[in-house]
């Protein structure tokens, strides 16, 4: 009979040891970072995985119907503003995120552009005439400079050192040279005084000029290799694990 106990106090405490502690899609916070609902190596979730730090916001544990979520917010309250998630524009030049209800800053823009839906976004400017304006994003050019568009504004803008081609559709990069370059395609890809060269199935040599702390690195695999700006991981914010 004492064998039969003890049996049964082991199997309850390994079924115990089994089953889950949360449920998957559910957060928490612990101090600065959120911590997520993860599958164990052996069965049963648990608090495993680690999501956002809120570095410069404070963490708050939130329910969501029957689940507990964490967001990070700059307030104590949720924000009337915001829709349950997305982006919103707070005003012309702060970018906000909505999640649960609750806000976060999340950049400060040249303009803020807002088109509604949670769908807003930072801009360099509002609207250009150079942007395609048949498709959601994509890249044109004036004269040597790369405009990077997204649904009719300018979200970024990159001066070519030699030359900028614009295929249309959305389609166009600063290059090597106006025309075809004869190193392609045989040459694939390869760095050349700070910018990653990429020749491109046209013919072109496309480039990106690696700025700041970023380096020109290659990778290959097997019939591919692609050269490509690679900038160390920003420091781990005081707070959060690993810092």
């Amino acid at each position: 009979m004492r064998v039969i106990l003890l049996l049964a106090v082991a199997v309850a405490i390994t079924t115990a040891g089994c089953g889950d502690n949360c449920h998957e899609g559910e957060s928490r916070c612990d101090g600065s970072q959120i911590m997520t609902c993860d599958e164990g190596d052996l069965g049963g979730r648990d608090w495993r995985g680690l999501g956002e730090c809120c570095a410069s916001t404070t963490c708050r544990d939130e329910i969501s119907g029957s689940d507990r979520v964490a967001v990070c917010s700059d307030s104590p309250d949720p924000d009337p503003s915001c829709p349950m998630f997305g982006n919103i524009c707070a005003d012309d030049t702060t970018l906000l995120y909505c999640d649960y209800g609750y806000s976060e800053v999340v950049a400060t823009c040249d303009v803020c552009v807002d088109r509604g839906s949670g769908n807003a976004f930072c801009a360099i400017a509002a609207s250009d005439a150079h942007c395609p304006s048949v498709a959601d994003d994509g890249w044109t050019c004036d004269g040597l400079t790369l405009l990077e568009c997204d649904d009719g504004a300018v979200i970024d803008q990159t001066a070519c050192a030699s030359a900028c081609i614009d295929r249309g559709s959305g389609d166009a990069f600063c290059s090597a040279s106006s025309g075809l370059d004869s190193r392609c395609p045989a040459a694939g890809s390869w760095c050349e005084n700070g910018a990653a060269m990429n020749c491109r199935p046209d013919g072109y040599v496309e480039v990106h000029a690696c700025t700041g702390s970023a380096t020109c690195t290659v990778a290959s695999v097997p019939g591919y290799t692609n050269a490509f700006c690679d900038a160390p991981a920003p420091p781990v914010p005081s707070g959060c694990y690993g810092s």
